[in-house]
């Protein structure tokens, strides 16, 4: 290139400049890149900055709301408290333990679940060979589970026409209830092999004292109906209800299904 040489002034050609400012202007956009990378982040920053005050702001509302409703809460304990305590000093029984009536309640429950997996046979000569008899039983009515337990309830008598119950433990209700109806059905197709025999569901002691007591009003209304003429018969169901049942002139007796008990305030029946 062309160098024109003037006193005191330099010049040069367009080329020449360029390359004289090129690397100034190179080092302005690569310090320039760093800087905005930078700008950006501190802008996240600040933006995350935010959502947390709002967030924080969020929490410190409903924690205030909270703290409002404990207040509350504690206010109407309280006086409920208060509501109560004249009433608490004048009363002199004892208060209830409820540990007691919680393992009173876990019993009565247990008891229940018990009796429920109990069958009991009645008019089972007595023996001396009750498991025998409990696995004959099984094979007459093609019933394969094995009972867990065999035993006879109440005192043994010195009549020897009277014969306790025989009572059937097994693993589960399912398992009693479908011992009973195997037996039932097996009784209806050979009635001469089982005919003798009585199967009923075991009972709690609250059911068995409810047996009772209808037992003798049942005892009660038959001895009426004899000094009557004898046209009617009072039966206890397995359940503890009472059944009346009427004479027909050809000498069969037939259940009074819409039959009820009345109830008195004398006798409670």
């Amino acid at each position: 290139s062309s160098v024109i040489v003037t006193p005191g002034k330099i010049d040069t050609s367009p080329r020449d400049h360029f390359c004289s400012i090129g690397p100034n202007l190179c080092a302005r956009k690569s310090n320039r890149l760093p800087r905005l990378k930078i700008l950006e982040e501190v802008k996240k920053g600040s933006n995350g900055r935010e959502g947390l005050k709002e967030e924080m702001t969020q929490l410190k509302s409903n924690n205030e709301v909270l703290l409002k409703e404990l207040a509350d809460v504690k206010s109407h304990l309280s006086a409920l408290h208060l509501h109560q305590q004249p009433t608490m000093e004048n009363d002199s029984s004892p208060p209830p333990f409820f540990a007691d009536a919680v393992k009173k309640s876990v019993h009565t429950a247990l008891q229940e679940d018990k009796a429920k997996c109990d069958v009991i046979i009645s008019k089972v000569e007595e023996k001396g060979k009750d498991e025998s008899f409990a696995a004959d039983l099984g094979s007459k009515i093609s019933f394969d589970t094995k009972s867990i337990g065999v035993m006879r309830l109440g005192r043994k008598k010195e009549d020897t026409h009277h014969h306790r119950l025989l009572k059937l433990s097994f693993s589960t209700n399912f398992e009693a209830r479908a011992f009973r109806s195997r037996f039932e059905k097996a009784r209806k197709d050979k009635p001469n092999d089982l005919s003798e025999f009585r199967v009923r569901p075991g009972r709690n002691r609250e059911d068995q004292a409810a047996f009772r007591k209808s037992a003798i009003v049942a005892n009660t209304l038959n001895k009426d109906s004899k000094r009557e003429g004898d046209m009617c018969s009072y039966s206890v169901r397995d359940n503890g209800s009472i059944w009346k049942f009427e004479k027909q002139a050809d000498g069969k007796w037939v259940h009074i299904s819409d039959w009820k008990l009345e109830k008195s305030g004398n006798d409670g029946r």
